[in-house]
């Protein structure tokens, strides 16, 4: 019985030994990176981070994260932000969190930030560059911090959601996402993929994904819209009602630039929207799986019936969701908008296009001269810095990576850089479908 119990025990301390090593190791791995995060992010401002939580599962929590910009006044908080990945090893692996183009991307993972708050200036300032500069009253209200603020508005206070989940067996993809702005807007929307091989997650296949549905909702609070209509119609010296009409042909109008017409039923949830606000909501439920290209020419008087839409304007259905192609956007479906068809012209055999490459060693201090091409940059202790060379700044490389989706610069002072190498790449074209070897680009 003692020797039952003496078993028992070193089985307990070893099995507590190994969890607290493994939640030792991804501590170790998530605040190595956020460390670094925040040395790269010196060059732009200050990143501070709370209390890391850790669970075997497969979770990683970070705490009271900030980031004060240099030179600019106030900075974005963010309570709380969640990593959920497949396993614990997904955050122990160093590939998993430098995100190289080695390790394949995880069969799931969700991403929520919670408590994010941004001063006004700052958010405005982010929303004016995507814009392009667009005036905020032709339908862009995030554009412009001076009407915010008429608005009443000081601070943006957001909560985030996405993540996918990746079925291998019966090789189906669904991802979603949730964006909610308190007292302005939220986003949300999800998508289904079916016949996604393991390898699309590498980049190693040219099978399309075939589209098994979607849905995408849109919440505007009507309180919000109001105000940016009556600040709107002040700043343009009209009435309410004339702005608000104004907004809706703004809208056609813009429609119409980009080659669609819309029909009475759109027309009329476009009046609705803009005349109650509230909620869009957008599904997609076709009757069986669709290939991604083929919906690129599929006719537009088929659309609605190949996907099975159905459009709801505050829970109003609109039937009728027919779009009209202007003369230049004719003739090849939905391609026409791309410029992909003509009216008349049988389609051409689409072609993907394909590259070979290869990495040539190149001297670090010439690196100058490749500004805008795909480097990799090599050092005695860290990981390989692989990515976009955009800038060299005071004899600091700048190289823009992409870590699962998402893009972070990464900074090297070129007196660390032991290797250089940079990307060489030579086109091959060949149909998407039909035989033949792909022959190489003239």
């Amino acid at each position: 019985m003692r020797k039952l119990l003496n078993v028992l025990i070193v089985v307990a301390l070893v099995a507590g030994g190994l969890y607290g090593l493994a939640k030792g190791a991804m501590y170790y791995r998530v605040k190595s990176s956020l460390d670094e995060l925040a040395d790269q992010a010196r060059m732009h401002g200050e990143l501070t981070y709370g209390g890391i939580e850790t669970a075997l599962g497969g979770r990683v929590a970070v705490n009271d994260l900030a980031f004060a910009p240099a030179g600019v006044d106030g900075r974005v908080t963010v309570g709380k932000v969640t990593v959920a990945g497949p396993d614990a090893l997904f955050f122990i692996r160093p590939q998993a969190l430098w995100g190289d183009d080695t390790s394949p991307m995880p069969p799931r993972l969700r991403l929520v930030a919670e408590g994010v708050e941004i001063p006004l200036g700052l958010a405005a300032e982010a929303a004016a560059a995507q814009a392009g500069g667009a005036d905020a009253c032709t339908g862009q209200p995030m554009a412009e911090a001076d009407l915010l603020a008429d608005m009443g508005l000081e601070t943006m206070a957001m909560d985030m959601e996405m993540g996918w989940d990746y079925d291998e067996l019966g090789q189906r993809l669904d991802a979603d996402f949730d964006f909610v702005m308190t007292g302005v807007q939220s986003v949300s929307g999800m998508v289904s993929f079916a016949d996604v091989p393991p390898d699309t997650f590498s980049g190693d296949t040219a099978t399309m994904p075939q589209l098994r549905g979607f849905e995408t909702r849109m919440h505007f609070e009507p309180a919000f819209g109001e105000r940016y209509i009556a600040a709107c119609a002040t700043r343009r010296g009209m009435e309410p009602a004339a702005f608000r009409e104004q907004l809706v042909r703004q809208q056609l109008l813009a429609a119409e630039a980009a080659g669609v017409q819309l029909g009475a039923g759109l027309r009329f949830a476009l009046e609705r929207f803009y005349g109650e606000w509230g909620e869009i909501k957008l599904v997609a439920r076709p009757a069986q799986p669709l290939g991604m290209l083929s919906l690129v020419f599929l006719p537009p008087e088929r659309l609605v019936d190949t996907l099975g839409l159905a459009l709801t304007v505050n829970d109003m259905p609109i039937s009728d969701l027919s779009i009209r192609l202007s003369e230049s956007g004719q003739g090849g479906g939905l391609a026409g908008l791309f410029g992909q068809g003509q009216s008349g012209q049988q389609a051409q055999p689409v072609m993907r296009k394909r590259y070979e490459k290869h990495w040539v060693d190149v001297q670090p201090g010439g690196l100058g001269g490749y500004l805008d091409r795909d480097v990799r940059l090599h050092s005695t202790d860290q990981p390989p810095r692989e990515g976009r060379l955009v800038a060299i700044d005071n004899n600091v490389a700048e190289v823009q990576q992409l870590i699962h989706g998402g893009r972070f610069t990464a900074y090297m002072p070129l007196a660390e850089v032991t290797r250089a190498e940079v990307e060489i790449r030579r086109e091959v074209k060949a149909p998407v479908s039909g035989a033949g070897a792909p022959a190489p680009a003239e």
